[in-house]
């Protein structure tokens, strides 16, 4: 759901609702802000792990049930979700300054 979709809270608010609980799909494992350049990664009580861009993911509204990432093997329960935390704002490129000193390493 995008974040626009959410409005502000004010004193005495009683929430927002976000996903549909039922038991039959269980607990959420997560939740997580993220845009189309974000990679995520979930992990399973068995030691699977899938890695997947956010583009990846069908959207879907804020009543809805959630979004399968993967299928569980028998006994299996999805425990976690992440961002990938190397792909971030480290990775942006700078833009040339013509004022910049160049540093060499020794």
């Amino acid at each position: 759901t995008a974040i626009e979709e959410y409005s502000a809270q004010g004193r005495g608010g009683k929430g927002i609702l976000t996903i549909q609980y039922d038991r039959r799909r269980g607990t959420l494992v997560g939740a997580l802000i993220v845009d189309d350049d974000t990679e995520l990664y979930a992990i399973t009580s068995g030691g699977g792990v899938i890695r997947t861009a956010a583009r990846q993911v069908r959207k879907a509204g804020r009543q809805t049930k959630g979004v399968r990432l993967m299928n569980l093997g028998e006994g299996d329960t999805l425990i976690a979700i992440a961002r990938n935390a190397e792909a971030g704002d480290s990775t942006d490129e700078v833009e040339d300054d013509p004022d910049a000193t160049e540093v060499e390493e020794s």
